[in-house]
């Protein structure tokens, strides 16, 4: 049953109330967006009214716009284009490479058959380098060169030096566009997003109490009338905000979902086979949900049917082969918490009917519906609704 709210002489209520959204939940683009609304209302307002000083209101906004200046940061990979462009030459010149020294297997001159011979060996220790990581893939290409230089007149037989010198200009300017870019991120480094995120809700929570201040010290009824009307729009954006963030989060579970079912379709006529070498029942092998990413190969985890028998494997020209995980990685997998990704998407709530502007009333002013502290009780998290079901581990050398 909803309080009473006891009004004064004016028709206003004696105590102003901000509205509880557990705004901590939004992604790092939408808790920005919120408080630069905010912000904009806050700035417009008469501020010999309301409480709030020039010299906060600076630090706000300043904190707001280190927010906006870390989320472009995260949008935009650690490689600028440039540096993206030269590892995309380095691959391109590798591919040119390695089937250039292929075309030569059938050759009948007797030269390039001997220097095919050389080379081929060398080509297949190598191969799949392109789809390393950008450090692995560096030290290896410059392993490969060293290699091919003992074997330079076979690289001549093939006409291979033109590419080849390609190949290692690309690579040298990749190891130096690289490391210039990791200097320039270590002087312009910014705080973590968490330590950014709470830094604005202190400021927010500054703001509103210097506003409830001067509400209840308010003598005349235009001034309490100002900033009841502030108040209001204030609380107008918080539960839009809310709303969003509810229509988003279904929206993603929707996606989730769907992305399960495609890769239980995908997987599912690959099961028989590794069924029937392990010796296992057919049918007995389903897809639990769970992903990660190892060396830059995707590997999933499926179960053996009634028992508590896992096994990772990863897709391999239309077949599963089975992945061996390291100890270590699989005791951090087993772990409870934000990196647990064996549970499935949520149901979203029908993400059509969820409409911004609808939003209802938390039961408690400390905390949400959901029991979790509010902006009043708790900083705001980084990433606080990671997806499930997608990890990134690379396992130490």
């Amino acid at each position: 049953m909803p309080k009473k709210v006891t009004k004064t002489i004016t028709g206003l209520p004696e105590i102003i109330s901000f509205k509880g959204v557990n705004h901590y939940e939004f992604r790092n683009g939408l808790h920005a967006e919120f408080h630069r609304k905010l912000y904009d209302l806050v700035k417009a307002a008469d501020k010999t009214k309301i409480g709030v000083t020039d010299e906060l209101l600076k630090h706000w906004l300043d904190q707001i716009n280190l927010e906006d200046e870390s989320n472009r940061r995260v949008r935009t990979t650690a490689f600028t284009k440039e540096v993206q462009g030269k590892d995309m030459e380095r691959n391109n010149a590798i591919s040119t490479l390695f089937r250039n020294v292929q075309s030569y297997s059938r050759t009948p001159i007797k030269a390039q058959k001997e220097a095919y011979d050389k080379l081929i060996p060398i080509i297949t220790s190598y191969r799949k380098i392109q789809h390393e990581g950008m450090l692995e893939k560096t030290a290896h290409i410059r392993g490969l060169e060293i290699d091919l230089k003992k074997q330079a007149a076979a690289m001549t037989a093939l006409h291979l030096d033109e590419v080849f010198t390609i190949l290692h200009d690309a690579n040298d300017a990749y190891r130096e566009l690289s490391n210039k870019l990791a200097d320039r991120n270590v002087e312009g480094a910014l705080p973590s997003s968490q330590e950014l995120r709470a830094a604005s809700d202190h400021d927010l929570r500054l703001v509103r109490h210097h506003i409830d201040l001067a509400y209840f010290g308010a003598t005349d009824a235009d001034t309490k009338k100002l900033i009841f009307d502030l108040v209001s729009k204030m609380n107008h954006v918080a539960v839009n905000s809310k709303a969003s963030h509810r229509f988003s989060k279904a929206q993603r579970s929707l996606a989730e979902m769907e992305e399960q079912e495609k890769l239980q379709k995908m997987l599912q006529p690959l099961y028989a086979a590794i069924e029937e070498k392990k010796q296992w029942s057919k049918g007995s092998l389903h897809f639990t949900g769970r992903k990660m990413k190892l060396n830059k190969n995707t590997c999933y985890q499926l179960q053996l049917k009634d028992s508590n028998t896992y096994i990772w494997v990863r897709v391999e020209k239309d077949a599963l082969v089975e992945v061996k995980m390291p100890k270590r990685i699989l005791e951090k997998l087993m772990k409870p918490g934000k990196s647990d990704t064996m549970r499935q998407p949520k149901a979203p709530k029908n993400p059509a009917t969820e409409t911004p502007g609808k939003e209802k009333e938390d039961k408690n002013p400390e905390t949400g519906k959901d029991g979790k502290k509010t902006d009043e009780g708790k900083p705001s998290t980084e990433n606080p609704n990671p997806g499930h079901g997608d990890v990134t581990v690379t396992p130490k050398k």
